[in-house]
């Protein structure tokens, strides 16, 4: 948000979802004119020189009337080269989101169903970025149609660029490492410290227990790796906490990037 896991390419066509049977390929990314609203907006973030971008498209279909809109990073300018393979990254998580939100679509209303209402918004943040590593939380929001309720998710991606690859939590601790039981005992009080009288203490362990599903969606920022629960997850909605680094330096490899960070 665990994940997690984003295009130097320019969205240019519209996303055709009137069929919903369509797999990730059905999605054109080009530099040509685009039917959708895409545009770049000024740069979101620097770090040592690397420029970050917006790239923005909003997809409108009148059949079945079925909006995607959707933002993401890029790395442009003199770091475009060196950040292909994250750019590629970023179309690749993309994709795959449109694309299960498709299936969604199909399997609630049938391809030729009402699906008027249906919606998926797609936007980012970046968490964390020095020139070297570069940490993105993507948070996503669908509607489908007759649907009372958003299915909220969360996803994230933190890269390399030196070694042109994401960092996986396996890239940061030493092996044998049980850093996945010092993030659940620090983070299980933090969440019912947040949650305060509405904290439910079975859900938040169930939830918060250390295991990598648990926690698949995490970021780095400045001063520690962000953890984010996915909507119910430990409670109703989206919840976050920091595991300081100074809680997780005995156990970072010194030879990892992060390492530095400590």
């Amino acid at each position: 948000m665990g994940i997690r896991v984003l295009l130097s390419l320019a969205v240019c066509h519209a996303l055709s979802i009137s069929q919903f049977a369509g797999s990730a390929s059905d999605i054109s990314f080009s530099n040509g004119p685009s039917a959708a609203a895409t545009a770049s907006r000024p740069e979101t973030g620097r770090g040592d020189d690397l420029q970050i971008v917006t790239k923005e498209t909003k997809t409108q279909s009148k059949i079945p009337n079925c909006s995607i809109d959707a933002r993401f990073p890029q790395i442009v300018g003199a770091d475009e080269r060196r950040g292909a393979k994250f750019n590629l990254e970023v179309t690749d998580l993309i994709e795959k989101r449109i694309a299960g939100f498709k299936s969604q679509v199909s399997q609630a209303n049938g391809p030729s169903g009402n699906s008027a209402g249906a919606s998926l918004t797609i936007d980012y943040h970046t968490t964390f970025s020095n020139g070297r590593l570069l940490s993105v939380a993507f948070s996503t929001e669908s509607h489908l149609a007759g649907s009372r309720h958003p299915n909220l998710e969360a996803l994230a991606l933190t890269y390399d660029l030196q070694a042109g690859a994401g960092l996986t939590m396996a890239d940061i601790f030493q092996p044998g490492a049980d850093f996945l039981r010092v993030m659940a005992e620090f983070c299980i009080p933090k969440l019912t410290e947040q949650l305060g009288q509405n904290s439910d203490h079975n859900w938040i362990k169930r939830g918060a227990s250390a295991t990598a599903e648990n926690y698949k969606v995490w970021n780095l920022t400045k001063t520690g790796m962000l953890i984010t629960f996915d909507t119910n997850q430990v409670a109703p909605g989206v919840r976050k906490v920091i595991v300081p680094f100074s809680t997780l330096r005995p156990l970072i490899a010194t030879g990892s990037p992060v390492y530095q960070l400590t």
